[in-house]
C-alpha cells in the first residue's frame, strides 16, 4: 500500500469490505515492525514509505513467484525515481560529460542512501561522494580532481569526503567492492566489480591463468622439459595485453602493482563463494585453489623485494585501553547480573530499572529527579542501594562509604553491602582496604560477584598471578561465565598480553559469548578493542561501525566514549588523525562534561604532536589543557595516573623529558601499588641516556615489586645490552633464569648476549631453543639473523630475518630486522638490495615514535 500510494492512512485498512482490512491489533505489529526497521515512517498521522522501505520492497518482489513483467515494471519505477533525482543533481552542478553520467548513475543505482543516512543528512552530498568516484575513473587518465580542489568546487567538506570514501571503497560497508590503481598517494583512480575494466581484465587473466595450470601440469612430469611458465613472467603478460588496450599506458606501474592483489582477490573470491556443483565450477575451483599455492610463495618474494612499509602502523601506547568504562566491572554491571536478580528483592524493579537505565544513559539529574518522586514505591535496600550508585557515578565515595556501611550493618548477611563498598574503596585508589572489605563478604559467602571483583583488586595490586588463578578456577566451573572471560579479556589488556602469545584465545572466548548475547554492545568493543591490540584496525573499526548503535538521541556515556576511543586509536595507527580528529570533536559535542571525551581529544592533539605536527592550531598547552581537564573531571586515581602516564610519554617524545619526568612522578605517587609506572620511567631514562638513573630505579623496583623480578631483571640485561656491558647482562639474566626458565624474552636476551661474549656454541643451543618453542615469534627469529651476523654468516642469517618479517611483518621489532638485512646484503657486496632495505628502515621510522628510533 506505502509503496503504490507513497503513502497510507490507519484508516485506509479499517473499512471491511475493503479488500486490504487488517484487524487493529495486527495492524498496529504491522506498522510498529515496518516504522523499527525503518520501512516506514510517521508523519502527520501519515505512513510513508522511506528509501529502504522501497529497496526491501523490491527485495521482497524477488522471492515471490510473481511473473517477469512484474518484476521488471517494479525496478523500472525504482530506477524512473532516481533517474529524475540524478538528472537534478546533474543540472544543478553542471555535470555534462556522458561518460561520467553514466559511471554515476551505474554507480548510485547500487548504492543505498538510506543506509548512511543517520551518519549523511544531506542527501547532495552522498550524490558528491559518488560523483567524486565517478570522475576519478581510471577512464579519466591522466585528468584527476583532488579531494581538495573537488571539496572546493562542490563545496563539501574535505573530511567527509574522506571518511565516506574510505567507508564505500576500503571498508565494502555497500557490500559492494571497488578497487584502487594508486598513481601515487594523492592520485587513487577507483572502479567497481563489474565495471567493463574489471570485466575485461578478468577476460584476460582467466586466460593466463588455465594456460599457466594447464601446461605445468602437461610438463610437470617430463624430464627432458623445463618449465618458464612462472606467476612473474603470467603477471608480466597480463600487463603487457591489458595496457593500453583497456588501462592507460601512464597507469602501467599502478597495474602492475594491483595485479597480485586482484590474483588474491579472485582467488579468495573463487574459494569462498563458488559450489562444486557442475564439471565447469570444479574445473574453475582447481584452477584457483593451484595459483593461490603458487601465490604463497610468490608473495613472499614479492614481500622481499617492494617496499611493504606502507601499511606499518604508526606506533601508539596501548596502557590508556585499561582507563575505558568498558574495561572494569562496576556497580551498573553488577545490579544487572543473575546473581543480584535472584538474591536481591526487588518490589518494585520497573522503577528501579528504569532509574538504572537513566544513569546508564548518563542522564544523573533525570535519575536524580526520578528517584525523588518515586522514593515512596521503593523498599528500604532499593533506595539505598539507588543512593548509593548515583553518590558513586558523581565521584561522592565519602558519601557511598556511609551508604554501604548502612547496607552491611543493616543487611549483614547479603553480600552487596560488602562488594559496593569495597568497589567504593577500589574507585578511590585504596586497593588494601577494597581486598579487606570484599574478604569479609567472601567469609560470609561467596559468589561470582564477590570472587570477580577480588580480582580486579588483585590486579591493581600487581597480583597478577593470584588474580589468573581466581580466573581460570571459575572458567574451570563454568568456561561460558560471562563475568569472568571479560575478566581474562581485562587480564590480557593489563598484563599486555591481547597482542602477544594468549589473545587468540581470549578472542575465541568472547566470540562465544557474543554468539550468546548478539546485542551486548560491550563484548563487541571488547572484540575490537582485541583486534586493536593485534594490528587489525580495518577489522576493529568495521566491528564497531556493524554493531554499536552511534544515535546521539541514544545516550550511552559508557559505550559510546569507549567505541569511539577505539576508532580514534584505529585511525592514529593508520596515520589518518584528521579523521581521528573529527571523531574526537565529536565526542566533545555529545559528551562535554565526560572525562573521556577530553582524553580521546587530547591522544589525537598527542599524537599529532609527534607524528603530524603541521596545524598550527595543535601545539603541547592545548595537549596538557586537555589532559588536566579529563584528570580534573575523572574522580578515579588510578585513572588519573594513566592520563598522567600517558602525558609524559607524549612530552617526553617532544623533548621536554624534564616535564615529563615530573608528571611520571606524579603518576607513581598517585598509583604506587603499579610498577608499570616507574617501569615506564626507567624506559624515559634509558631513551635518554640516563642508564645510570635507570638502573638504580630498577634495582629498587626488585625490592619494592619482588613478584616483578623477571621482568625487572631482564630488562637490566636490555640496558646492559645497550650500554655494551655484556657480562653484567648476563649476570642479571641469571638472576631469573631458574624462576623463568622457559620466558621466551629472557631466553632471547641471553642468546643475544652470549653472541656478543663470543660464546657461539651457547648463543647457538639457546636461541634454537628459542624457536623450537616459540616457533611463530618473529621476534625470535630476528634474534637468530642476529646472532649468524655476530658470527658472520651473513646467508644464514637473511634467511632467519626472512622468517621474522613473514610471522610479523608489523612487529615492534621489524625496523630492526630491516636494518640487519640491509647490513647482511651490505656485507655480501649487494648494495642495491642494501640501499633497498636501508630505505625500509627510514620510511618505517616516520612512524615509530622518536626515542624508539
Amino acid at each position: 500500500m506505502v509503496y503504490n500510494n507513497n503513502s497510507c492512512r490507519w484508516s485506509d485498512f479499517n473499512e471491511k469490505d475493503n479488500s486490504v482490512f487488517i484487524n487493529n491489533s495486527s495492524l498496529s505489529k504491522s506498522l510498529n515492525s515496518l516504522i523499527e526497521n525503518e520501512y516506514v515512517r510517521k508523519e502527520e498521522g501519515e505512513y510513508r514509505i522511506t528509501e529502504s522501505g522501497k529497496i526491501e520492497y523490491s527485495r521482497m518482489l524477488k522471492s515471490y513467484d510473481l511473473d517477469r513483467q512484474a518484476i521488471l515494471e517494479e525496478e523500472s519505477k525504482r530506477i524512473e525515481e532516481i533517474t529524475k533525482k540524478t538528472n537534478d543533481f546533474f543540472d544543478e552542478y553542471g555535470i555534462e560529460d556522458d561518460k561520467i553520467k553514466f559511471r554515476f548513475l551505474n554507480t548510485i543505482l547500487k548504492l543505498s542512501y538510506s543506509k548512511v543516512e543517520n551518519l549523511l543528512k544531506n542527501r547532495d552530498d552522498f550524490n558528491k561522494i559518488v560523483l567524486f568516484l565517478s570522475i576519478n575513473h581510471p577512464y579519466y587518465y591522466p585528468e584527476y580532481i583532488t579531494i581538495e580542489r573537488f571539496a572546493h568546487e562542490f563545496d563539501i567538506k574535505k573530511t567527509t569526503l574522506e571518511f565516506f570514501i574510505d567507508k564505500i571503497v576500503d571498508e565494502d560497508y555497500f557490500n559492494i567492492k571497488f578497487f584502487k590503481l594508486k598513481e601515487s598517494k594523492d592520485k587513487i583512480y577507483y572502479f567497481k566489480v563489474n565495471d567493463k575494466i574489471e570485466r575485461s581484465l578478468r577476460v584476460i587473466v582467466d586466460d593466463y591463468i588455465t594456460r599457466f595450470t594447464y601446461l605445468n601440469k602437461l610438463y610437470e612430469n617430463l624430464e627432458n622439459h623445463t618449465l618458464n611458465i612462472t606467476l612473474t613472467n603470467i603477471i608480466d603478460q597480463i600487463l603487457a595485453e591489458s595496457c593500453g588496450l583497456i588501462i592507460h599506458m601512464g597507469l602501467k606501474e599502478s597495474l602492475e602493482r594491483f595485479i597480485p592483489e586482484y590474483l588474491k582477490y579472485l582467488a579468495y573470491k573463487i574459494e569462498t563463494e563458488k559450489k562444486l556443483t557442475t564439471d565447469e565450477s570444479k574445473l574453475e575451483s582447481l584452477i584457483w585453489q593451484t595459483i593461490s599455492e603458487e601465490f604463497q610463495g610468490f608473495e613472499k618474494g614479492i614481500n622481499r623485494t617492494q617496499n611493504g612499509t606502507e601499511d606499518h602502523p604508526y606506533d601508539t601506547d596501548r596502557d590508556l585501553l585499561e582507563t575505558l568504562d568498558v574495561t572494569y566491572l562496576s556497580k551498573l554491571y553488577y545490579v544487572q547480573h543473575p546473581e543480584f536478580l535472584q538474591e536481591i528483592e526487588i518490589d518494585d524493579a520497573k522503577n528501579f530499572n528504569h532509574i538504572i537505565e537513566l544513569i546508564n544513559s548518563g542522564e544523573i539529574e533525570e535519575a536524580k529527579t526520578f528517584f525523588s518522586e518515586n522514593k515512596k514505591d521503593l523498599n528500604h535496600l532499593e533506595k539505598k542501594l539507588l543512593e548509593d550508585i548515583i553518590a558513586t557515578v558523581q565521584g561522592e565515595f565519602k558519601k557511598s562509604l556511609n551508604i554501604t556501611l548502612e547496607i552491611i550493618q543493616k543487611y549483614e548477611l547479603l553480600y552487596i553491602g560488602y562488594l559496593f563498598q569495597s568497589i567504593t574503596s577500589f574507585l578511590m585508589g585504596e586497593y588494601g582496604l577494597a581486598l579487606d572489605q570484599i574478604n569479609k563478604g567472601i567469609e560470609k559467602r561467596t559468589n561470582i560477584s564477590l570472587e570477580s571483583h577480588k580480582v580486579q583488586i588483585l590486579m591493581k595490586l600487581g597480583e597478577k598471578e593470584n588474580a589468573l588463578k581466581l580466573i581460570e578456577k571459575n572458567l574451570s566451573q563454568n568456561q561460558n561465565d560471562l563475568t569472568f572471560i571479560r575478566l581474562m579479556c581485562l587480564y590480557n589488556i593489563v598484563d599486555q598480553k591481547c597482542y602477544m602469545d594468549t589473545w587468540k584465545e581470549v578472542f575465541n572466548a568472547i566470540n562465544i559469548l557474543i554468539e550468546n548475547n548478539p546485542n551486548n554492545e560491550e563484548l563487541k568493543i571488547l572484540e575490537a578493542i582485541l583486534f586493536f591490540c593485534n594490528s587489525k584496525y580495518k577489522e576493529a573499526r568495521n566491528l564497531i561501525d556493524d554493531y554499536i548503535d552511534f544515535n546521539p538521541l541514544h545516550k550511552k556515556p559508557i559505550i559510546h566514549t569507549s567505541a569511539y576511543f577505539v576508532l580514534v586509536y584505529s585511525y592514529i595507527a593508520e596515520g589518518k588523525f584528521e579523521k581521528a580528529l573529527e571523531i574526537a570533536n565529536l565526542i566533545l559535542i555529545l559528551y562535554p562534561n565526560n572525562p573521556k571525551s577530553y582524553l580521546i581529544k587530547a591522544v589525537v592533539i598527542g599524537y599529532s604532536l609527534i607524528f603530524n605536527n603541521q596545524n598550527k592550531d595543535v601545539n603541547s598547552e592545548i595537549f596538557q589543557a586537555l589532559i588536566y581537564k579529563a584528570i580534573s573531571l575523572d574522580p578515579i586515581k588510578s585513572n588519573q595516573a594513566h592520563y598522567m602516564q600517558f602525558e609524559s610519554i607524549i612530552l617526553a617524545e617532544i623533548d621536554e623529558l624534564n616535564k615529563a619526568i615530573e608528571i611520571i612522578d606524579q603518576a607513581i605517587n598517585l598509583f604506587p601499588e603499579r610498577s608499570s609506572f616507574p617501569m615506564k620511567k626507567a624506559y624515559l631514562l634509558t631513551n635518554s641516556d640516563m642508564e645510570k638513573k635507570a638502573l638504580e630505579l630498577l634495582d629498587e623496583l626488585i625490592v619494592r615489586f619482588p613478584s616483578r623480578r623477571v621482568e625487572l631483571y631482564r630488562y637490566k640485561s636490555f640496558i646492559f645490552f645497550k650500554i655494551k656491558d655484556f657480562e653484567k647482562g648476563l649476570e642479571a639474566l641469571n638472576n631469573i633464569i631458574d624462576l623463568a626458565p622457559e620466558d621466551k624474552k629472557t631466553l632471547n636476551n641471553k642468546a643475544l648476549i652470549l653472541a656478543n661474549l663470543n660464546k657461539r656454541k651457547e648463543a647457538l643451543e639457546t636461541i634454537k631453543n628459542v624457536v623450537s618453542l616459540f616457533p611463530e615469534d618473529g621476534n625470535s627469529f630476528d634474534s637468530y639473523g642476529e646472532i649468524l651476523m655476530e658470527l658472520g654468516e651473513y646467508q644464514k642469517a637473511i634467511k632467519k630475518l626472512e622468517k621474522a618479517i613473514e610471522l610479523e611483518p608489523k612487529g615492534w621489532f621489524i625496523s630492526e630486522t630491516y636494518k640487519k638485512m640491509a647490513r647482511c646484503y651490505e656485507e655480501l657486496g649487494d648494495e642495491k638490495q642494501a640501499k633497498l632495505y636501508f630505505r625500509k628502515v627510514e620510511e618505517i621510522k616516520k612512524k615509530m615514535l622518536p626515542l624508539d628510533r
